[in-house]
């Protein structure tokens, strides 16, 4: 222990450690009061059956204010453990003893301890109340670290019920507090809080990445809550901008630290973002099966603010397949959000038109406001979600399936953003790649007719072949990773089958409700002539007239037949000229052998 802090100033500075390590050694005398202290930092290090038996022994000896610490202390300690009916049941006893005691210290533990409560059960309007009394008994007992507690549970429910302004100010009345009384670890937790809350709300958009990888490699190792927490927003943030493969490589390396420490919170956090990576990469089942995952953690979560969190995300995936189960689940998020719903859930049904709320001054919430402006300015929506950084957001003003590869043309001038598996990335190109990816979009080009339709000229072998090489390498270098969605067959150059070359302004080759349309295949009387072709294979060429490829799964889907009799049509095809093979192996597809 450092010979020149008392118990109470360690504790209030958070070395806990330092406590439990001064009561270990054998020498340690300790007097009835200090008591509390250690009972606190045992606590607060979940060893809680130590805590619990040495309040047993010692309690009878506590003034009122030790006692109510104490509980206070203890039942902290059981909800950070989810064991949250013991947790209640000591709350209550705290308020029953010393609800109404004349000692404001004592006072003031009973009133922290239920709003934390409500607060941590997602009841945050009735926590505003006991917070704002706790308040005024940390004044009363003229303690610096029952303030600072006080604070910090104040400024969480006003920013949990919208008033974001207000919350962040309070959270940095108490971090400067917490600086200058010297509470280190306490300022630590705070500088991370006021971080979260101004990532999580859209604050410094532009510089929160870097701020918030910052304060994870600041943070102390043995800190896993924290880093967690951290963790956890990072890689919301990398999804929002469309980094879904950053956000889940983080989850991955953080899951087997959140399942050990069982903070049921944390792990439901975790399996909403899953899902949403999910989501967003068109993958709706398994999304469902990360949801599911979130909603068997809730009895022991006791949160009904993340069962709003678990519908929101449910009602994403029903709305994009215009479900008959919505209607079940709006009413269940409704119904839940009478009572839990924070800010921005309040923000979500706002923004859906399901309930009539007021609205929160411009500011308080950026990335709300930055919604409504997408869905009130269809005009100017994509430049919006353009300059603001979260790339997620172009699916709801681009009419662009979740799980197809694209190459969009036109969100910024001479930009191509890239939008895979693993995200969503804007590209700069030259005037050229551009021109080259939007004439790629009739299909095949031999060089002579690339360089027809791009720089205007009548093909010369000698003088223009370098040329279209070195275009095509170009555009191909911009496109980095995904350099292979240009290809080049005996025919010429195309987009890869499984990418589609999208212009911002044109209608999409998917309706509005995101399914494909695709064309069903005609019978013609093309190529009626060869007696050898059978009906499949006249339909198959008269299907390449108006889409550029074809594989044998696709054959095989389209004509209801084995994978062996597709493809040895293909081949048939190939064979007789018809038809050109393009790759190899599973990748093979075939295309028209003439215009």
């Amino acid at each position: 222990m450092s010979s020149h802090l008392s118990l109470e100033e360690l504790f209030s500075t958070g070395r806990f450690d330092e406590i439990v390590l001064a009561y270990e050694n054998p020498k340690a005398l300790f007097a009835v009061h200090e008591y509390s202290y250690l009972i606190g930092a045992l606590s607060f290090l979940g060893r809680l059956f130590e805590a619990t038996e040495i309040y047993r022994a010692h309690s009878k000896f506590f003034t009122p204010a030790h006692r109510s610490a104490s509980i206070f202390f203890i039942a902290v300690g059981l909800v950070r453990k989810a064991r949250f009916k013991k947790a209640r049941r000591l709350f209550k006893l705290n308020q029953k003893l010393h609800g109404a005691s004349a000692y404001p210290e004592a006072a003031f533990y009973s009133a922290q301890g239920i709003g934390f409560y409500l607060y941590f059960t997602g009841q945050f309007a009735r926590a505003e109340s006991y917070a704002k009394t706790a308040f005024q008994y940390s004044l009363q007992s003229e303690s610096i670290y029952n303030k600072i507690l006080a604070q910090d549970l104040l400024a969480y429910t006003w920013i949990q019920t919208g008033q974001v302004h207000a919350g962040l100010n309070m959270l940095q009345q108490t971090l400067d507090l917490a600086l200058a009384s010297g509470h280190k670890e306490t300022s630590q937790a705070l500088t991370v809080s006021i971080l979260l809350v101004e990532s999580e709300y859209g604050r410094r958009a532009q510089t929160m990445l870097a701020e918030l990888n910052h304060c994870l490699n600041s943070l102390e190792t043995q800190d896993n809550y924290s880093k967690s927490n951290v963790i956890l927003e990072l890689a919301r943030q990398y999804i929002l901008r469309g980094q879904w493969k950053k956000g889940e490589d983080l989850l991955n390396e953080q899951a087997p630290t959140i399942y050990a420490h069982e903070n049921r919170r944390q792990e439901i956090r975790l399996n909403i973002l899953w899902a949403k990576i999910a989501f967003l990469r068109g993958q709706s089942v398994l999304a469902w099966q990360y949801l599911r995952s979130a909603q068997m953690l809730l009895p022991l979560a006791k949160g009904g603010h993340l069962e709003v969190e678990i519908l929101t995300a449910e009602i994403d995936i029903l709305e994009e397949q215009n479900s008959p189960l919505l209607p079940e689940k709006k009413q269940r998020l409704l119904t839940l959000s009478s009572s839990f719903a924070s800010g921005i859930s309040r923000n979500i049904l706002a923004r859906k038109n399901w309930i009539q709320d007021l609205p929160a001054p411009e500011g308080n919430d950026v990335l709300h406001d930055l919604l409504i402006k997408i869905h009130s300015q269809s005009s100017t929506a994509v430049k919006t979600v353009s300059e603001s950084g979260y790339y997620s957001w172009f699916y709801k003003c681009l009419e662009l399936k979740r799980g197809a590869q694209y190459l969009v043309l036109g969100i910024q001038k001479n930009t191509v953003a890239i939008f895979s598996q693993d995200g969503i990335e804007l590209h700069k190109i030259a005037e050229i790649s551009r021109k080259i990816l939007e004439v790629l979009r009739q299909g095949s080009l031999t060089k002579e007719q690339l360089l027809e339709k791009v720089w205007g000229y009548k093909y010369d072998p000698i003088r223009h072949d370098s040329l279209v090489y070195s275009a095509i390498s170009n555009l191909r270098k911009s496109l980095g990773s995904h350099q292979l969605w240009v290809q080049t067959s005996e025919m010429g150059y195309y987009i890869t089958n499984d990418v589609t070359v999208f212009k911002v302004g044109e209608q999409s080759e998917f309706e509005s409700n995101g399914s494909r349309q695709s064309p069903a295949p005609k019978s013609s009387n093309i190529h009626v002539e060869d007696l050898s072709l059978n009906v499949r294979q006249i339909q198959a060429l008269d299907y390449l007239k108006n889409k550029q490829f074809i594989s044998t799964r696709q054959y095989k889907e389209l004509f209801q037949t084995t994978e062996i009799t597709a493809s040895r049509d293909l081949a048939e095809l190939h064979k007789k000229g018809y038809v050109v093979r393009v790759g190899k192996g599973r990748s093979t597809h075939y295309m028209l052998a003439q215009e």
